[in-house]
């Protein structure tokens, strides 16, 4: 958490954004689930966006737990966000993280008067933090997706309106936050298929080397290679990988499936 805390120092300055044209900026967040090749990518182009679209200051972080075990579900428009967003989500308290819970929205006006969440807070005042909004983003079920959280380093930044146009906005994204998390799951899917397929290839090869080896059926070759790795307490694909890899000279591509967590 320290290590974390040191790239927080340069805190950005306060500036209410520029509202963008008409509605304009819904389209383009559109426009970059289209066009992105990752979650995180989308998250962030996102979270670039909000302040202007919101017409508030400050950087912002959003955090998308139903996501969390697909790929990295958090992003933020600049690294303060992104680190302030890290620190409370580790340490399993703050306003962010009360507002995933509880799924109602939170405005903390000067967070040197907070006494709640000390763990985060009182880090979080000596990297700059004055105050902050933090709204849930639910899913047209009604289910909180996760939270889009507004970081300000002024103290009484944010204003009640403030917090109701932010609010406003995160009820124009439930349809993009399905899409978004839909495409993450296939993504997810698509490569614990490829991953299989892989691990099943090698898994053959091996097979027929100890096949040839050992003058036998497939299936006695396949119980060769299935009792060695239970003897030695290894992963049968890494077992089938080093039997190839004894004959062709390169291993196969057989790691474990990834899962991002974060």
């Amino acid at each position: 958490m320290l290590a974390n805390h040191q790239r927080l120092r340069h805190a950005p300055t306060h500036r209410r954004a520029d509202p963008p044209a008409g509605s304009r900026w819904l389209a383009d967040v559109y426009d970059s689930l289209a066009d992105g090749d990752s979650l995180a990518g989308f998250l962030t182009e996102l979270a670039r966006r909000v302040p202007a679209a919101a017409w508030v200051g400050g950087s912002c972080a959003i955090n998308l737990a139903a996501a969390a075990r697909w790929e990295a579900a958090h992003a933020g428009s600049d690294d303060y966000a992104i680190g302030l967003d890290f620190v409370q989500h580790s340490v399993g308290e703050g306003p962010s993280v009360e507002v995933l819970d509880i799924g109602s929205s939170a405005r903390i006006p000067d967070l040197a008067s907070e006494r709640r969440w000390p763990t985060f807070t009182i880090p979080a005042r000596l990297d700059g933090l004055g105050s902050l909004l933090a709204v849930p983003l639910t899913l047209r079920s009604g289910t909180t997706a996760g939270v889009l959280t507004m970081y300000s380093t002024s103290s009484h930044a944010y204003s009640d309106d403030d917090l109701r146009r932010l609010s406003l906005l995160s009820a124009e994204l439930p349809a993009a936050l399905a899409v978004a998390l839909r495409l993450a799951e296939q993504r997810h899917h698509a490569a614990g298929l490829r991953h299989a397929m892989t691990t099943r290839a090698t898994i053959g090869q091996a097979t027929g080397i100890l096949m040839a080896r050992h003058n036998c059926t497939q299936d006695a070759a396949f119980a060769r290679l299935r009792d060695e790795s239970r003897r030695r307490n290894r992963k049968l694909r890494e077992l089938a990988a080093d039997t190839v890899e004894g004959v062709s000279g390169q291993r196969p591509e057989v790691q474990a499936a990834h899962h991002p967590t974060d």
